[in-house]
C-alpha cells in the first residue's frame, strides 16, 4: 500500500503477462493475412512431407522389431561354429554384446552408449596442437589477428542511437531558426504596414537577425544531411557489410540536389539596408507591393521544416526503428509517420490542428496579397499618382475605390469559407496572388474533408475485442431463439404424432417432404439457432485474428514434427555408429 494509492496485484499480474505475450511476437506474426495465408500452404505441405517420412520410418522400426530375434539368432549361431577359443575372448564377447545392444537401440530409438570404436579412438594430443596452432599464429602475424581498437569501439560517428538523437536535435534547432526568421520577416512586414519606415533601425535591426537566422538553417540543413549520409552509412555497412572508415567529406554532403533546393527556399530573405518597390498589374489596374512583404511570403515556406519534429515526435515511442526497417524493408520515414497519424486514435485532432495552422498562414497569404502599397506613408513609385491605383475595375465590373483591409479576422472568414466550399461572397480577392490563394485553400480544403471523413470511418468501425462481443451477443439471442424453435419443431411433432403415429425420426422426414412454408422455415430456425450456439469462445473473433490463430497452429505443428524427425535421425545416425 502506497500513500494514497492501492496496489492491485492481479492487476500487475495481468499487465505482466500482457506485454510478455507482446515481446515474444516474431517478425513473422506482424505479416499481412494474405502472406499469412500463402506461408500457411508453404507450412501444410511442409509439415504433410514430413509425417509422410516420419510414417516410413515407423515402419521401417516395425519390421526390424519383427526380425530382431532372427538376427540375433544368426549372430549367434555364427560365433558358435567359430571355436571355443573365440568364445573365451573377452575383447569378441564384448562385440557381441555391443551388437545386441546395437540391435535393440535400433529398434527403441535410445541413445547408445559409447561403443568399442569411441573407445579405441585416440585422444588428441593437447600439446602438440597448442604448439602448432602457435607456430601458425607466429607464421601470421600480429597483423592477420582481429584487433578492435578502443578509438574504433568509442566511436560515436558508429552508433546509431546516437546519431538519432543528434538527428533528432539537429531537426528541432533548425525549427527554432526558421520560426524565429519568420516572426522578424513578420515583425518587420507589420511595421511597414502600419506606416513605418522601412529604412528605420528598427525594422534593420529584424532584417539582420533574420540573415543570421537564415545562415544558421542552412548550416543545421548541411549538418542534417550529414547525419543522414553517416545513418545510411550504418545501414549499408548492416546489409551489405561496407567499410566505415571512409569520411564524408563536405564535396560529399553538397553532392546533394535535394540539399540544394532547400538551401534555395530558405535563403530567400531581405537583408539588412535594402528595401524596394514592386510594381505589378491586376486585371488592368495598378498594383504596388513592398519587399517585406514578398519576401515575408517567401520566408513563411521555410516553415515545412516544422515537419521533421513532428515526425520524429510521432515515431519516438517505436523503439528499433532502424533494425526493423532494415529486416523488413519498409522505410520508416515521412510517409509511414504520416499513415500512422490518420490510421492513429488521433486522427481527428491531427487533421483539425493541420487545418487551423493551413488556414491561419493562408490568411496571412491572402490578407497580404490583397494591400496595396501606394496606400503607405513610405510609397514613393510615380505610378500611386495614376487614376487606377486608387480606382479598380475587374473584368466585367463596375469601378470601386481599392481599400486596404488590416483585419486578419476578414481574411480568416474568407479563407475558412473557400475551404468549406460555402463561398458567400461578401469578401471576393482582387489580385492575381490573391485568387491563387482562394484556390489553393479550397483545394487543401477538400483534402482535409475527405482525410477527416476517413478517419471519421475509421474510429466508428469495431475493434476486435468489439467484434468479439458481438458475436457473443448473436450466440446468447440464438441460445434464446433455440428454445422457441424448439418448442415449435416439438408443436409439430406433437401434431404428426396424432396423426399419423410415427416417431420423431421419421417426423422430420415428413417435415422435409412437406412443402408448407411455416413447417419448414420452423426446422431450419432450429437449426440455424442449434447451429449458432455451439460456436466457442475461441471462435469469437474477426477473420484476421482467426487467420492469426490458424498460422500460429500451423507453425506450432511444424517443430512438433521437426522435432519428432531429429529425434529419430538422431537414434538412427547412433545406432549406425555404434554398429
Amino acid at each position: 500500500r502506497r500513500t494514497g494509492h492501492q496496489v492491485d496485484i492481479n492487476m500487475i499480474k495481468y499487465d505482466f503477462h500482457h506485454m510478455r505475450t507482446k515481446v515474444h511476437t516474431e517478425v513473422d506474426d506482424a505479416a499481412s493475412d494474405a502472406v499469412k495465408l500463402d506461408r500457411t500452404l508453404v507450412h501444410v505441405k511442409y509439415a504433410t512431407d514430413a509425417l509422410e517420412h516420419i510414417r516410413a520410418r515407423i515402419k521401417q522400426m516395425v519390421v526390424l522389431e519383427e526380425t530382431l530375434p532372427m538376427r540375433l539368432e544368426k549372430q549367434t549361431t555364427g560365433i558358435a561354429t567359430n571355436g571355443n577359443s573365440n568364445l573365451k575372448d573377452s575383447a569378441f564377447m564384448f562385440r557381441l554384446q555391443s551388437s545386441q545392444l546395437a540391435l535393440k537401440r535400433e529398434v527403441s530409438g535410445q541413445p547408445s552408449p559409447m561403443g568399442t570404436r569411441e573407445l579405441s579412438k585416440p585422444k588428441p594430443d593437447t600439446k602438440s596442437t597448442s604448439s602448432k596452432s602457435r607456430s601458425l599464429a607466429g607464421q601470421r602475424g600480429p597483423s592477420s589477428q582481429p584487433t578492435c581498437s578502443k578509438q574504433a569501439s568509442g566511436n560515436w560517428r558508429h552508433k546509431r542511437h546516437v546519431l538519432t538523437k543528434m538527428h533528432q536535435r539537429n531537426s528541432i534547432l533548425s525549427s527554432i531558426a526558421a520560426v524565429f526568421g519568420v516572426l522578424c520577416s513578420v515583425s518587420q512586414n507589420e511595421i511597414v504596414i502600419q506606416n513605418g519606415s522601412p529604412t528605420s533601425a528598427g525594422v534593420n535591426l529584424l532584417k539582420a537577425l533574420n540573415t543570421l537566422s537564415t545562415i544558421a538553417l542552412i548550416a543545421l540543413l548541411c549538418r542534417s544531411y550529414w547525419i543522414d549520409l553517416m545513418l545510411d552509412r550504418l545501414n549499408g555497412h548492416v546489409k551489405k557489410n561496407l567499410s566505415l572508415s571512409t569520411p564524408i567529406t563536405y564535396k560529399t554532403v553538397l553532392s546533394s540536389r535535394w540539399l540544394w533546393v532547400e538551401i534555395f527556399f530558405c535563403s530567400l530573405h531581405l537583408p539588412p539596408f535594402c528595401t524596394f518597390e514592386m510594381e505589378a498589374n491586376a486585371f488592368e489596374n495598378f498594383l504596388l507591393y513592398r519587399a517585406e512583404t514578398v519576401f515575408t511570403f517567401l520566408n513563411t515556406l521555410r516553415l515545412y521544416v516544422l515537419w521533421r519534429v513532428f515526425r520524429d515526435w510521432i515515431l519516438s515511442d517505436l523503439p528499433a526503428t532502424h533494425s526493423i526497417s532494415l529486416i523488413s524493408e519498409v522505410h520508416l520515414g515521412s510517409r509511414f509517420a504520416f499513415k500512422r497519424i490518420l490510421n492513429g486514435p488521433h486522427a481527428g485532432a491531427y487533421i483539425a490542428c493541420f487545418w487551423a495552422s493551413m488556414t491561419l498562414l493562408m490568411g496571412y497569404w491572402f490578407r497580404s496579397a490583397e494591400l496595396q502599397a501606394c496606400f503607405f506613408s513610405s510609397a514613393k513609385h510615380p505610378g500611386c499618382q495614376e487614376h487606377n491605383a486608387r480606382w479598380w475595375k475587374l473584368s466585367g465590373g463596375e469601378t470601386f475605390e481599392k481599400n486596404n483591409d488590416l483585419y486578419m479576422q476578414n481574411s480568416l472568414w474568407l479563407i475558412f469559407i473557400t475551404a468549406t466550399s460555402v463561398g458567400y461572397g461578401d469578401i471576393v480577392p482582387t489580385t492575381h496572388f490573391g485568387r491563387a490563394t482562394a484556390g489553393t485553400i479550397s483545394v487543401l480544403g477538400i483534402v482535409n474533408a475527405s482525410l477527416l471523413t476517413a478517419s471519421l470511418a475509421n474510429a466508428l468501425m469495431y475493434s476486435s475485442g468489439e467484434v468479439r462481443v458481438m458475436i457473443l451477443l448473436e450466440r446468447e439471442k440464438a441460445r434464446l431463439k433455440l428454445v422457441d424453435a424448439a418448442a415449435s419443431v416439438l408443436g409439430l411433432w406433437w401434431r404428426y404424432r396424432h396423426r399419423k403415429r410415427a416417431s420423431f425420426r421419421g417426423i422430420v422426414r415428413l417435415i422435409h417432404k412437406d412443402n408448407h412454408p411455416s413447417r419448414k422455415e420452423a426446422w431450419h430456425n432450429f437449426q440455424k439457432a442449434k447451429r449458432r450456439v455451439k460456436v466457442g469462445v475461441e471462435e469469437c473473433v474477426d477473420i484476421g485474428q482467426k487467420i492469426s490463430k490458424v498460422w500460429k497452429q500451423t507453425r506450432s505443428v511444424e517443430r512438433s514434427v521437426d522435432m519428432i524427425g531429429v529425434d529419430l535421425w538422431k537414434g538412427d545416425m547412433k545406432s549406425k555408429t555404434v554398429k
